[in-house]
């Protein structure tokens, strides 16, 4: 996960792109992992 995020990152600079168009998708996967990780404590 943590490479997509690089990976995206790296192509939105590059192709001009805003980060912010990637960051409530980058929100929502911290989000399912906090909860998935939740589950186990």
């Amino acid at each position: 996960m943590l490479i997509d995020a690089v990976k995206h990152s790296f192509l939105a600079k590059f192709n001009e792109k805003k980060y912010a168009a990637y960051s409530e998708f980058l929100e929502d996967l911290c989000k399912q992992v906090l909860q998935k990780h939740s589950g186990f404590t």
